[in-house]
Order: structure tokens, then C-alpha cells, then sequence
């Protein structure tokens, strides 16, 4: 089903999202996630370090909000968003691997990171997303096991569903005002980001079979930065009903395992899913290679074994 959609739309990334739901390893999660944060560490800082040094172009813009005015910086990176959203992918990827060994250092170098993202790259969208992450970590080690998992059960399993459903139904009543009414706050707090996702909503559509989409007005791009909609409207609703059901099938294991970290993770990267288009894309939503995992019967952990964590000294 991947294929066909990749040879139809040249999506090369939702082909890689669809290996990963036929792949195996023998190679422990927690290892392999441990690698990818460390490539991307490096990858990021080298990127970074290129880009202040001005051997690769980097990207400087002045944006406001209200009465603020902050100067963006990409840093290296072709979007500041994208530096935003693997910064995230790191602090998530963090928490996995830390599980319950996270402490008071953990947390406090987290926020020092969230607060320079803010500062100099602007992304508000991760900013939302590593707060929400902070918090739910916070509030897994404060609160009994009983009550993380009522909580998990209410939210994550059909997070991404949920997702999905208030994307679309965003996109579709989105009522531009005078400026000052609440869709138009939320819109500009998210960039635009609901009344781009309407236009391509109105002028595409949402079809069974990928379709190419249009440039959005007079930018000379397509600019969608929502997982869901850009799903449905450019790779069709085969494509965005596969994705759900695989990410829902993985709540399910990840509560059936309790595993609360790795529901932590889940339920945040649905959320960042409403804001940014990359949530198929392994080297961004890192859980896509529980796919690859959790089929395994013998890689069935335990609460405990899942939840050890990474001990730094």
C-alpha cells in the first residue's frame, strides 16, 4: 500500500514509514533510539555550527506577536521549524531513554533548552509541545502508577485519532474575523496554520488516491503544516486512515505495556502532528520504529524493564 501511494505521489518518506510496518530487528528499541539521539546530536550541532559560521546558508527573519518582536534564527536549517521540531525529538527521545531515572538536573536542563529554542528560533509549536512534555513527565513522577494509567487511558491511545478529527474540523468552521475573535487569535498564535490548512482543504479536497496540491496564494509554495490534513488531502484518505490505524495500534501496545514514557512521547507527538506536516518521518517521530518492534514477542518487556531508564552518573 505504501508503494503505491509513493510511486502515485513521490512521497519517498511515506515509503520509508510503510518499511517500517514490515521490518524487524533483534537490536533492542532502547539502543536503537539511544544511536538515533546521539546521530542526531551530532547532525544537529554540525548543521548549527556550519550555519553560524556562514559556510552554509542560514535563515534571519523579524516576526511579532501582539506587542512582541523577536528575530528568528534557522541556524543552518532550510526552516526555523524544522530546528525546532528535532530539538523537541531529542528532549523526547531524552525522556524515553531516561524513563524513571529522570530528576530535578533532567528537568532543569530541558527547560534551559526549551527557553533558548524560544528565544532564537522562535518555534512556537515545539515550544507548546516540550512544555506539554515537561509537564506530563513531571506529573508521571509526582502521581501513583493507578492514576498515570486512568490518565493514559483517557488520552493516548486515540490521540491520534483525536488529532486528526480536531484538525479537520478546525480547518472546515474556520471563520476569519476582525482580528480579535477566538479563531482568529488561535489562528495567528499558530501561525496561520488553521486557515492555510482550510484553503487547501477547500481547494483539494480530501480524495482516496494522492493529488498533487497547489501552491498556497502568492508564496510560490505549498505550505501545510499539519500531518493530518496534508495527509489526507496530498496522499489521500488510504494513506491517512493506514497512518491512524498504526499509530492507534501502538497506543494500544504502549498502554498494554504500560509503558507510561513511551505514552508520554505518544501523546505528545500526536499534538505536534497538528502543526507540523513530518510526523510520518522516522528521523523526526521516532516512535514510527516501534513498528519494527513491537511484533516481537519475546521484545514483550515488562513495566520494569521498559521503565528502567538510562543512568547517567
Amino acid at each position: 500500500m505504501a508503494l503505491s501511494i509513493y510511486m502515485l505521489s513521490g512521497e519517498g518518506t511515506f515509503l520509508l514509514f510503510g518499511l517500517f510496518m514490515i521490518g524487524r530487528t533483534e537490536i533492542k528499541l532502547d539502543r536503537i533510539i539511544w544511536w538515533d539521539f546521539v546521530a542526531k546530536i551530532i547532525s544537529i550541532v554540525f548543521v548549527m555550527l556550519s550555519g553560524i559560521g556562514g559556510i552554509i546558508p542560514t535563515l534571519v527573519e523579524s516576526r511579532s506577536f501582539g506587542s512582541d518582536l523577536t528575530l528568528r534564527h534557522s541556524m543552518g536549517f532550510s526552516h526555523y521549524n524544522i530546528l525546532g521540531a528535532l530539538v523537541v525529538s531529542l528532549i523526547l527521545e531524552w525522556i524515553y531513554l531516561r524513563k524513571q531515572n529522570l530528576n530535578m538536573v533532567d528537568f532543569g536542563w530541558i527547560a534551559v533548552i526549551l527557553l533558548l529554542m524560544n528565544h532564537f528560533v522562535d518555534s512556537r509549536t515545539s515550544f507548546i509541545v516540550g512544555i506539554l512534555a515537561l509537564i506530563l513527565t513531571v506529573f508521571s513522577k509526582l502521581t501513583r502508577k493507578i492514576l498515570r494509567l486512568k490518565l493514559m487511558k483517557i488520552i493516548s491511545v486515540r490521540a491520534y485519532i483525536e488529532a486528526a478529527f480536531i484538525s479537520f474540523f478546525a480547518a472546515a468552521h474556520f471563520l476569519a474575523g476582525n482580528g480579535t475573535g477566538f479563531w482568529d487569535r488561535l489562528n495567528s498564535m499558530l501561525s496561520s496554520r488553521i486557515s492555510i490548512a482550510q484553503f487547501y482543504l477547500q481547494n483539494s479536497g480530501v480524495r482516496v488516491l494522492p493529488k498533487t496540491l497547489p501552491q498556497y496564494l502568492n508564496t510560490g509554495l505549498v505550505v501545510l503544516d499539519n500531518t493530518y490534513v496534508y495527509l489526507g488531502v496530498h496522499l489521500g484518505i488510504i494513506a491517512l486512515v493506514l497512518f491512524l490505524l498504526l499509530m492507534t495500534t501502538l497506543g494500544y501496545r504502549l498502554l498494554t505495556q504500560n509503558n507510561f514514557y513511551g505514552m508520554i512521547v505518544f501523546i505528545c507527538f500526536a499534538i505536534l502532528g497538528m502543526m507540523e506536516s513530518t510526523l510520518f518521518y522516522s528521523s523526526m517521530n521516532f516512535l514510527v520504529i516501534f513498528l519494527a518492534t513491537f511484533d516481537q514477542r519475546r521484545n514483550q518487556a515488562t513495566y520494569s524493564e521498559r521503565n528502567e531508564g538510562v543512568t547517567i552518573n
